[in-house]
């Protein structure tokens, strides 16, 4: 079999016709060519139109979460640092007092993902629909909506975190019954900055994105708009701009699809971890002629995982 990383460089690809030329070459020559010609120019072609289609996806999970990469797949421990020790006043030939940090952990792994397709040498002769280029791209939408759904999925299944407590619960202070209105996301507000650390400490949390499924979006992007020529106090809007509108399709799974989240910046707070091993940012794909029926076997491989590392900085809001 022949493999290449989708590094390709995607600029300069023409139209899917053309892309179905340069994988396919002449269709007359398919018989002529040897066992390796056609693995090694669908590696090259192919995994460019995988790239294209894994990029082409508009995800939202970015917004959400922070991307590391990690060595390999053995587990890894995240630590959740408490807030610094307070500095004390030191008195005139004094000692300073020894201070510490509390801390606890969160840990996980990155998984590998993969699926394995087989394309008979009569498709490929008779590729009039452009068979061999729609499904390197449709793997490559389906890689990058994995991505997605195992960071969302972190908000549908609301896990147990390492103290015991699911992510959103009492115990952590994170959620909230309310509406989506002015009194609702003015109560969500205040929980999220009244979060607090390990050590009972204040943090300075900064909300950053209010998330939802598409039935909320309506009320959500109408709640944070400017107000249109206000004349009274009561007509301004207080929370315009404060926070940007996140809406998200896998949200719509939710037990109550009307339930919505305000998030932090996820790049100033931890919350969520979206990971994949390193060197390997984007999915692999491996093409293999048959030898025991005539026809070739695709196969995409993805090595990535995610968890949530700490529950501050997230607010679920049920109705």
């Amino acid at each position: 079999g022949v493999s290449r990383p989708l590094g390709a460089n995607m600029r300069g690809m023409g139209s899917r016709s053309d892309r179905a030329g340069a994988i396919l070459g002449q269709r007359a020559a398919v018989g002529m060519m040897t066992p390796s010609d056609f693995p090694m120019l669908l590696a090259n072609v192919a995994s460019a139109v995988l790239l294209r289609g894994y990029e082409g996806v508009n995800l939202t999970f970015g917004q959400i979460s922070r991307e590391v990469s990690v060595p390999d797949f053995k587990e890894v421990s995240r630590v959740r640092m408490g807030g610094a020790p307070e500095l004390e006043k030191v008195k005139d030939t004094g000692e300073y007092t020894l201070g510490s940090f509390d801390e606890a952990g969160e840990k996980y792994k990155i998984e590998k993902f993969g699926k394995r397709l087989a394309i008979s040498r009569e498709t490929i002769l008779n590729d009039d629909l452009d068979t061999m280029g729609r499904i390197p791209m449709a793997m490559g939408r389906k890689a990058a909506e994995l991505e997605n759904k195992l960071v969302y999925s972190i908000l549908l299944k609301n896990p147990n975190m390492a103290d015991g407590q699911a992510l959103f619960s009492a115990a952590h202070k994170n959620m909230v019954t309310a509406g989506l209105d002015e009194n609702g996301l003015e109560a969500a507000l205040l929980k999220l900055r009244e979060q607090k650390g390990l050590a009972g400490e204040r943090i300075r949390v900064t909300p950053r994105n209010l998330v939802c499924s598409p039935r909320r979006e309506r009320v959500a992007r109408k709640l944070l708009v400017l107000s249109t020529n206000p004349t009274t106090t009561d007509e301004t809007n207080p929370y315009q701009g404060i926070v940007g509108v996140v809406v998200e399709m896998d949200l719509l799974d939710l037990d109550d699809p009307l339930a919505y989240f305000l998030m932090a910046d996820p790049q100033a707070t931890d919350m969520i971890e979206f990971a994949y091993l390193e060197g390997h940012r984007q999915p692999y794909i491996e093409w293999q002629t048959g030898f025991e029926i005539d026809g070739l076997q695709m196969k995409v491989r993805h090595e990535i995982g995610a968890k949530a590392i700490d529950h501050v900085g997230m607010v679920m809001v049920t109705p």
